[in-house]
């Protein structure tokens, strides 16, 4: 949120982090407190809460919300935004006086082409002038509230959401044990079922290149033979 004083407009945003006793009765007693919650989460493990509280009443606000349990760390930051706040005011102005001009040239224009540019440039200098008044005043809005963020963590967790919890994961493990080993094999099946062909084929190529060349091999010796019983008879 932003903060307006005499050194300008400032960005206050305050976070704390509290142990409680009964996380119930602490969102109850925070709930009960005031101030407007801009969202929050709530859960046995711990809670989350967002408030805009106004500056007038921040300090009352600290106080109210580190009385909920005990205070393990706070932190306070501050952004000077007054720069930026001026400029978006420059900005409009300039807009503003862009825009009397165009409308002034409008009406003196004679040519349709020429009204049509006019009018063209007009639409987009409100376009802008639009987007610049309403962040102007977004941050003029803003300046009357702080930014307040609170995280409520249990003292000690509760041994039925331990239990709960890692009975979840345990199941959780188990499972994805199960589909991996599944997965796998699954997949092998699959290898070894897309490998039997491929391996037939290889299988009945060799087997009957193997018979072609004991077949040539045969008559060879045959040929061999026959020859060498010719050549003794002479």
């Amino acid at each position: 949120m932003v903060h307006s004083n005499h050194d300008g407009i400032v960005s206050i945003n305050y976070s704390i982090d509290i142990t409680v006793d009964n996380m119930d009765e602490a969102v109850a007693l925070l709930r009960m407190i005031g101030f407007e919650i801009e969202s929050s989460s709530v859960s046995e493990w711990g809670s989350f809460f967002s408030l805009s509280v106004p500056v007038c009443q921040f300090e009352h606000a600290k106080y109210l919300i580190a009385e909920l349990g005990e205070v393990i760390s706070e932190r306070e930051g501050r952004t000077d935004l007054t720069r930026q706040t001026n400029d978006l005011a420059v900005r409009y102005l300039a807009r503003l006086e862009e825009s009397r001009r165009l409308s002034s040239l409008i009406h003196r224009a004679e040519r349709a082409e020429d009204i049509l540019t006019l009018q063209w440039r007009i639409s987009d200098v409100e376009h802008d002038r639009a987007w610049i008044r309403g962040s102007y005043n977004q941050n003029l809005e803003r300046a009357q509230g702080v930014s307040v963020s609170i995280n409520l963590n249990p003292e000690s967790i509760p041994f039925y959401y331990v239990e709960r919890t890692l009975s979840e994961r345990v199941s959780g493990a188990f499972a994805s044990s199960v589909n991996f080993t599944t997965a796998t094999f699954e997949g092998l099946l699959v290898f070894a079922a897309s490998a039997v062909v491929p391996l037939t084929l290889i299988g009945g190529v060799f087997a009957i290149v193997y018979f072609v060349y004991r077949k040539a091999r045969r008559a060879r010796d045959i040929e061999h033979e026959g020859g060498h019983d010719h050549e003794e008879n002479q």
